[in-house]
């Protein structure tokens, strides 16, 4: 998890995501093995997305499973409507 707390807009937080993104592409040396590995990121906002923690977390778990169901290696925003196990976030 990642918290980014003076990012002013999604346009900001879209450019860490790439930027973490990015540098998940380079392999990894291991003994005699290079691994490559992809990764999911799902992004959520406040206070749109959630007023606490815990909402927000629910919020890009929602987001970075919905990447991974579409097409992985990616990153998403969380959006209205995406399912998500939160009680507090029933309401979205």
């Amino acid at each position: 998890m990642v918290v980014l707390s003076e990012v002013e807009n999604a346009q900001n937080a879209a450019r860490h995501a790439e930027r973490i993104h990015a540098a998940s592409t380079e392999s990894i040396a291991i003994t005699e093995h290079d691994l490559q590995i992809t990764i999911s990121i799902g992004v959520s906002i406040f206070p749109d997305n959630g007023q606490d923690a815990d909402a927000l977390i629910a919020c890009a778990d929602a987001a970075m499973y919905h990447a991974k169901e579409n097409g992985r290696n990616t990153y998403q925003f969380f959006m209205p409507g995406m399912k998500t196990p939160h009680p507090a976030l029933q309401r979205l």
